[in-house]
């Protein structure tokens, strides 16, 4: 049966997406006003991303649109689709109760099937006696169809990110990772070599000249099998060097030669500084995603992925990003942190969340080290207000701690 989907926009746009992951509907129509426009840009990048071939087509309602409004849109559309012989099917989920009342009095006079989507406990429930067209007949099945096509990707083109860089392979750091989660001691050991032998000073030139030619000769030994392994450090004249690609790069700039660009400046100091943030604590990083895989919960895990938002051309790196069931799942490491810093990281975490995944997105805040006592009953409530799962102390770090598969 060919089908077209006919639905209301609203600033949620899960509701959009997942019935065309499902059906793959000959056409899709989008019902929208003037201030959801952009939603229906958002949902079109996401089909396309899940290889959804069918390209949405807008229809701009009124501002405010009334019942009445609406109801006459979603009856032109279905007399449209069925001179197209195609059967058409409503989602009234979205847009204004006055949009959903509209849509439903329409779908009812023409004996159209009808659905309002509850993403809360995945199900597609029919709104009219006309009986839905598969998938939407078995929500276990519509559910699992959809399911199989959510990426990051997908996910966060449906809020509106214009670009995702995936993120860097954590394969060659996940040895040393793993060494600093598994030995407390050498974890405080590391952390101390990092503040008191790798300051980047004012982060010029000079400075990581200087790191390039200083020796390593108190690095932890547990550390240099795992860094020299993945090419993070060399030997050079019989004693441990930091790795760089052009390591004299440095010394030409701070006698004056001059680079390219700021890109250019960045982009040979991120290997000193990927190295120096992860020996300092991003190692946690590292850690909470292995758990995470091996959990067996989430699936096409980003690490350090780099996002950008068509309002805003600077691209914004979250920790850890991956796909929970049919939601977002967005994860906020911390090393450690007094209280302040701590309840400040909920409000940055809810904040990232819902601009990426939207509502459901789910929520993670992941801290290596103990919490204070003091502080530890106000961070839990906390979690539990803005619906944040609680993760660590890095000792207690296991993949059960995230719960059963989904």
């Amino acid at each position: 049966m060919k089908t077209a989907l006919i639905q209301l926009v609203s600033e949620q746009t899960l509701p959009n997406l997942f019935p065309a992951l499902a059906m793959e509907p000959s056409r899709v129509v989008l019902l929208h006003t003037p201030q959801t426009r952009r939603q229906c840009d958002w949902i079109a990048r996401a089909l396309l991303l899940a290889g959804v071939p069918t390209t949405p087509t807008p229809i701009e309602l009124p501002d405010n649109p009334d019942h009445h409004a609406t109801g006459q849109a979603v009856l032109t559309q279905i007399a449209s689709a069925r001179s197209s012989d195609l059967t058409p099917v409503i989602n009234i989920t979205g847009g204004t109760k006055l949009m959903s009342i509209g849509a439903f009095a329409a779908a009812y006079q023409q004996k159209a099937p009808a659905f309002y989507l509850d993403t809360a406990h995945r199900l597609f429930i029919p709104a009219t006696s006309r009986p839905l067209p598969a998938p939407l007949d078995s929500s276990v099945v519509a559910f699992q169809r959809l399911a199989a096509r959510l990426t990051v990707p997908v996910l966060t083109a449906a809020h509106g990110i214009e670009k995702l860089v995936p993120g860097r392979d954590p394969a060659p750091w996940l040895p040393a990772a793993r060494a600093l989660h598994d030995d407390g001691k050498l974890e405080i050991a590391v952390h101390e070599f990092t503040d008191r032998y790798l300051d980047e000073g004012k982060r010029q030139p000079a400075d990581y000249a200087r790191l390039l030619s200083t020796p390593l000769d108190n690095i932890p030994d547990p550390l240099i099998e795992p860094l020299s392994a993945a090419g993070h450090i060399h030997l050079r004249d019989g004693r441990w060097h930091l790795w760089h690609p052009e390591p004299d790069v440095f010394g030409r700039w701070a006698a004056g030669e001059r680079y390219d660009s700021v890109q250019t400046y960045f982009a040979a100091t991120a290997p000193l500084q990927q190295l120096i943030g992860f020996l300092h604590g991003g190692w946690w990083e590292l850690a909470v995603l292995d758990a995470a895989r091996v959990s067996g919960r989430f699936r096409d895990l980003h690490w350090s992925p780099q996002l950008t938002r068509p309002d805003n051309q600077t691209p914004i790196e979250e920790d850890l990003l991956a796909v929970e069931d049919i939601h977002l799942a967005v994860f906020s490491c911390k090393r450690g942190g007094d209280r302040p810093r701590l309840l400040r990281a909920f409000e940055e975490l809810d904040s990232a969340a819902r601009h990426l995944g939207g509502s459901f997105a789910r929520r993670y805040l992941a801290v290596a080290q103990p919490i204070a006592q003091y502080a530890l009953a106000e961070v839990q409530a906390r979690a539990s207000t803005t619906r944040t799962t609680l993760i660590g102390p890095s000792a207690r770090l296991r993949p059960e701690n995230f719960g059963s598969p989904a």
